[in-house]
């Protein structure tokens, strides 16, 4: 249940003191301060990525950490402005929960800002790159609020412990941009890319009726703040998300979603923020390919990329392309393999299976075993005098096989041959195997 700080002063009661706490997953790891922002000057520390689960890059926290939240509003001619950063904040923090469940991470937050109670939640998946952020705004007062607006920002040097540290720099410059990711014709995406790594961050705003974005050089919570887009130019700025919730009746609600997401490159951002944006933004069809999310009761497994889908064709990506529920089955470039029963390593033309990228067990590439049963019968075995094809070459007992005999010229039959001469396997007609006869 909800208790206003005013009444805990009034009753006597201290307010809690929340901890900075961090919640880790295998890309994401945030380092929280005591307000819930994604910085901690105490541990120098604040939103870390990592691509492998080992070695997290800090993009909040090199250099000056910037994050930010600033809430305005008006109570007739009152007006009333909270704003919070890394050092201290306006407002007061009311609660701070680890919500962190099974394959789910999650940190809310709850905030008193005068009469209005600003809860936010943050929760991504432990091996997303993506963060969903709601927050629901509550007039717990007795009058209306009129421009109720929200502001956040953070300044995402992405490039600082990604690249940069490596190379001995300390330049903290992005490209910046504000951008339609989903190609809907609304812009809804603020970027900063990395430079030099290409790694890249971003804001994807949800409802961009309410919603809108950019960078600022200043990094100011002032609502009120111009936002520039950035249109791709380099820069140190700080990327914003401005939410216009307007007016609150006593009691009123106002809830919303964005997500921060990040990638390898703007790309792979981009498609992080696509696949969230069903449960984050309850946009079921984000990226337009005519199949609705899975977490709206749809079949689209990934609806951040718009070739994947039930209809899409399988090929080998280490993709589940057609969304079937397995990666690369039944892939049309996948390529064919051949039964190897005997480990000679070639292959029975006969017996073949199709994967991608690597043999099945007891599978090869070859397939010129003319028999798959002898080990010793390949390509590349050496002809012998057996009355076998050794060598698979369509011959038996080919003239240089090993083991051959010399066979005599017998001319006149009588079982003696002279020396003219040959090799082979069989005795050859008009051949013997005496040399003796003198005429």
């Amino acid at each position: 249940m909800y208790k206003s700080p005013l009444l805990a002063l009034c009753l006597g009661l201290s307010l809690p003191a929340y901890a900075s706490q961090v919640i880790t997953g295998d890309n994401i790891s945030i380092n929280y301060n005591s307000n819930g922002l994604w910085v901690n000057s105490a541990t120098s520390s604040g939103l870390q990525i990592s691509d492998d689960g080992v070695n997290y890059s800090d993009i909040t926290f090199p250099g000056v950490a910037i994050q930010s939240i600033g809430v305005e509003y008006a109570v007739g001619a009152s007006q009333f402005a909270y704003q919070g950063s890394v050092a201290s904040a306006s407002w007061t923090t009311t609660q701070e929960q680890n919500l962190s469940s099974g394959n789910t991470r999650s940190g809310a937050y709850s905030y008193t800002m005068g009469n209005l109670r600003v809860v936010r939640t943050d929760s991504w998946d432990v091996d997303g790159k993506a963060i969903r952020i709601n927050w629901t705004l509550t007039n717990v007062g007795g009058s209306t609020m009129s421009n109720v607006r929200l502001v956040y920002l953070m300044d995402a040097d992405v490039d600082y412990t990604v690249y940069n540290a490596a190379q001995g720099s300390t330049s903290m410059e992005t490209f910046n941009d504000y951008l339609d990711a989903n190609g809907d014709g609304t812009k809804d995406w603020v970027e900063s890319v990395g430079v030099f790594s290409g790694w890249t961050a971003g804001y994807g705003l949800c409802s961009t009726t309410k919603a809108s974005g950019g960078h600022t050089l200043n990094a100011s919570a002032d609502t009120d703040t111009a936002l520039a887009d950035g249109g791709g130019a380099q820069g140190d700025l700080a990327m914003h998300s401005k939410y216009v919730v307007g007016t609150l009746l006593p009691g009123g609600v106002s809830s919303f979603g964005m997500v921060f997401a990040w990638g390898t490159s703007a790309t792979e951002a981009r498609k992080n923020y696509g696949r969230e944006a069903a449960q984050a933004c309850g946009t079921c069809d984000w990226d337009r390919d005519g199949e609705q999310a899975v977490f709206c009761g749809g079949a689209d497994c990934d609806d951040g990329d718009p070739a994947i889908n039930t209809a899409a064709t399988e090929v080998c990506d280490n993709v589940d392309n057609d969304c079937s529920g397995a990666v690369d089955d039944n892939a049309v470039d996948a390529p064919t393999w051949y039964a190897d029963s005997d480990g000679d390593t070639y292959g029975n033309a006969s017996s073949t299976t199709e994967q991608c990228f690597t043999a099945p067990s007891g599978y090869v590439a070859d397939n010129t075993d003319c028999n798959d049963s002898v080990a010793s019968i390949h390509p590349n075995a050496t002809e012998s005098c057996n009355g076998v094809d050794d060598d698979c070459d369509g011959s038996t007992d080919e003239s240089g096989s090993v083991g051959e005999t010399r066979w005599y010229r017998d001319s006149d039959g009588d079982t003696y041959g002279s020396s003219t001469s040959q090799l082979a396997c069989n005795q050859p007609t008009g051949y013997v195997s005496r040399t003796s006869d003198c005429n």
